[in-house]
C-alpha cells in the first residue's frame, strides 16, 4: 500500500474518494492514528504529533487509500480515545448491549441524498408529531416488517399522512448509551451524557444505520413530511461541537430541524449560524438569546411549557383560568414562535391526563418519587381503568376537548405519538427506563381510541383548511384593516362582552376571516370558538352576521345536535363547539 501523508487543514473528517482526513482534538504527549482493513487487521500506524494545526487540533491528510472498507481509531497516551466527530461506528451494537471504547472502531460514511429536497414547510403551517423510534413500532400490533427501527417508522408513513402530519420529531436517534452506568437501568429515551452525536443509532437499524436513516428522511420528504431531531447536550458541551453537529445532520442527512435540550445551549450562536438559517430550531430557553443579537434564523420557536399548564388547568375546570387560557390560544410571538403541546414524553399521556389524579411510577423502582407531581390532571371520577360508561364517555369528551384546544390555538401544535388514539402509559409520567409495553405504542385501540383518532384527523384537516387559525403574524386584537371586526375578539353571555371573573369558565373567541387568505387567495371564513369548561350548561351571545347568513356548527365535542345558530345559544358543560360564519 502506497500512501502519502500531508498536514490537514480542517477540523472534521471528510471522505474524498481515495483520500481521507482525520482530526483529533486531544491534550496528550503521544497521539497515533491506527488504520485497519475490513478484517480489523492493522495496516498502518501514523504518528500525528508532527501534524499539529493549532491549539489542541492535529490533522493529517492521507491519500492512496480507499477508506470505504477500512476502519480507524485514535490512541492517545496509550489509550484508545474518541474525539467525538466520528461519522460511523463498528461493531453495530444492538439495543442495550454494553459498549467499551477500546472495543469500538470507526469508519467513513457517505450517503447519497442527491435526489432529495427539503419540504420547507412554513413554520405556521407545521403539524408536528413526536415519536420514539424504537417504541413507535416495537409492539407486535404495529405489524411492520422492521419493528423498532428507522425502517419501521418509514412503514408507518401512510398512518402519518392519513392523520395529516407534516413534521416528525424524533427523540434521540444518534448513538447514545442506553444503559445508565450508575443505576444500570435502561435509558430508554436517550438523554445520555455519553453520546456519539454524528452517528445514527445502530440499534435502530437492521445493519446499515447511516443508509437506513437517510432512507427514512428521503421517504418522509417524498411524502411532504419534515424530519426534526431532538438533541441533548449536557452542561459545558463545546458550543463549536454543537454547531458542527447540527450543520452536519442538516447538510449530510437533510434533517430539517432540531429540538435542543440542555442547560447551556448556545442559542445566539445557533440563531446566527450561516449553515442553519433555514433549519427549524426548537429551543427551551429564550433567556440564552443575547439581548440585541441579530437573529438570522426565522424558523425558530420556543417549546411552550406554559401551554401545557394553562390548557390542562382550564380543561379540568380550575378557577381563574380564562385569562391564561385565552393568552395561550392566541400566543404566536415573533421572532421566536411557540411550539404547543398538551402532553410530552415526560408528562402524562393524553388518556392518562383524564384518567389519573396522581402519578403511578412504581415500575420505575424509585418508590414513585420520580416524575413531576404537578400534572394538572383529573380522572373524571375514578382513578385508572374503569368500566363505568359515564366516566368513559366523559374521558372521551375531555380528550377531544384537549385535542381541539391544541389545534385551534395559533401556535405550532405538536402531537405525541399514540395520543391520536388515546394511548395509556398506566399513569406513569416518567417512563424513562421502561422499554416495554408501558412505552411501546399499542396499535390496537378501543372504541374510545377510534373516536379520538377520527376527531384528531378532523381537527388537523380543519386547521389546515382555515389559515385564520395559524396566521403568519401575531394577532393584535384590533381592527387594523378597517373591516369592522378585529382579527380576534372575545365574547361572553352577551356578544362583545367577555367575562373574565375568577369563577367564569366559558368564553367565545371570534376570528375574522378577512385577516387570512386560503390557498386559492380567497378570504377565509370567520370562526366562532365557544369553550365551556364549566360542569354546567352555559349561554353565549353571538355577533351578528350579514343578512341572510347564519352560524353553522362544524365541530361539537358533546354532539348537541343543533346545526345552525343565531343571536344566542347554550352549550353543554365541559364541551366546545366551532361555528362557521
Amino acid at each position: 500500500m502506497k500512501t502519502t501523508i500531508e498536514r490537514g487543514d480542517m477540523i472534521s473528517d471528510n471522505h474524498y474518494g481515495e483520500s481521507w482526513q482525520f482530526t483529533c482534538i486531544a491534550d496528550c504527549k503521544s497521539l497515533y492514528l491506527h488504520i485497519y482493513d475490513s478484517t480489523l487487521q492493522e495496516i498502518d500506524k501514523i504518528d500525528m504529533r508532527p501534524y499539529h494545526i493549532s491549539g489542541q487540533v492535529y490533522s493529517i491528510y492521507v491519500s492512496g487509500i480507499n477508506m470505504q472498507d477500512k476502519y480507524y481509531r485514535f490512541e492517545a497516551d496509550g489509550r484508545i480515545v474518541s474525539d467525538g466527530y466520528e461519522r460511523g461506528i463498528y461493531p453495530l451494537y444492538g439495543w442495550s448491549e454494553p459498549k467499551k471504547e477500546e472495543d469500538i472502531y470507526y469508519r467513513a460514511v457517505c450517503v447519497d441524498l442527491s435526489d432529495d429536497s427539503f419540504p420547507a414547510i412554513p413554520q405556521q403551517d407545521v403539524i408536528a408529531y413526536q415519536l420514539h423510534v424504537r417504541g413507535f413500532t416495537k409492539h407486535a400490533s404495529s405489524k411492520v416488517k422492521h419493528p423498532g427501527t428507522f425502517a419501521g417508522v418509514g412503514e408507518k408513513i401512510r398512518h402519518l399522512q392519513t392523520l395529516g402530519i407534516n413534521q416528525v420529531i424524533l427523540m434521540p436517534a444518534y448513538e447514545f448509551d442506553e444503559i445508565d452506568p450508575k443505576s444500570e437501568k435502561i435509558n430508554y429515551w436517550g438523554f445520555s451524557k455519553n453520546n456519539r452525536y454524528f452517528i445514527p443509532k445502530a440499534a435502530y437499524a437492521d445493519g446499515k444505520p447511516e443508509e437506513e436513516f437517510a432512507d427514512l428522511v428521503k421517504k418522509l420528504h417524498k411524502n411532504g413530511i419534515e424530519a426534526v431531531m431532538q438533541f441533548y447536550f449536557p452542561a459545558n458541551t463545546n458550543a463549536f461541537l454543537i454547531g458542527e453537529c447540527l450543520s452536519y445532520w442538516h447538510q449530510a442527512y437533510h434533517v430539517d430541524g432540531f429540538w435542543l435540550i440542555g442547560e447551556q445551549i448556545p442559542v445566539s450562536y445557533l440563531m446566527t449560524h450561516p449553515q442553519l438559517t433555514d433549519a427549524k430550531l426548537y429551543l427551551e430557553n429564550a433567556e440564552a438569546l443575547d439581548e440585541g443579537a441579530k437573529i438570522v434564523n426565522r424558523n425558530a420557536a420556543l417549546t411552550n411549557t406554559g401551554f401545557i399548564k394553562d390548557i390542562r388547568r382550564y380543561l379540568k375546570s380550575d378557577a381563574d383560568t380564562l385569562q391564561p387560557f385565552t393568552y395561550q390560544m392566541r400566543n404566536h410571538p415573533r421572532p421566536l414562535q411557540a411550539l404547543n403541546y398538551i402532553s410530552n414524553f415526560n408528562e402524562f399521556s393524553l388518556r392518562d391526563l383524564v384518567s389519573y389524579d396522581f402519578k403511578h411510577n412504581e415500575d420505575n423502582k424509585e418508590m414513585n418519587r420520580d416524575g413531576t407531581a404537578n400534572n394538572y390532571s383529573w380522572n373524571c371520577g375514578e382513578e385508572g381503568p374503569t368500566k363505568k360508561q359515564a366516566v368513559i364517555k366523559l374521558r372521551r369528551q375531555q380528550m377531544c376537548n384537549a385535542v381541539a384546544m391544541l389545534l385551534l390555538a395559533q401556535g405550532i401544535p405538536m402531537i405525541v405519538a399514540g395520543d391520536e388514539w388515546g394511548q395509556t402509559r398506566l399513569g406513569n409520567n416518567n417512563p424513562y427506563c421502561q422499554d416495554n409495553e408501558i412505552s411501546w405504542l399499542n396499535w390496537k385501540y378501543d372504541r374510545t381510541g377510534k373516536t379520538v383518532f377520527e376527531f384528531t384527523k378532523q381537527m388537523i384537516a380543519f386547521r389546515k383548511e382555515h389559515p385564520v387559525l395559524h396566521m403568519k403574524d401575531p394577532v393584535r386584537l384590533m381592527d387594523y384593516r378597517a373591516v369592522s371586526y378585529p382579527d380576534l375578539s372575545y365574547h361572553g353571555e352577551q356578544a362583545w362582552y367577555p367575562q373574565f371573573q375568577e369563577n367564569v369558565r366559558h368564553i367565545g373567541l371570534l376570528y375574522c376571516g378577512k385577516y387570512a387568505r386560503t390557498v386559492d387567495r380567497k378570504e377565509d371564513a370567520s370562526l366562532y370558538l365557544a369553550f365551556n369548561m364549566h360542569w354546567e350548561d352555559k349561554s353565549f351571545g353571538l355577533p351578528a352576521l350579514p343578512k341572510g347568513r347564519k352560524w353553522q356548527c362544524v365541530i361539537d365535542t358533546a354532539a348537541q345536535a343543533q346545526e345552525t345558530y343565531q343571536d344566542s345559544f347554550t352549550i353543554k358543560g365541559r364541551s366546545l363547539i366551532v361555528l362557521l360564519g
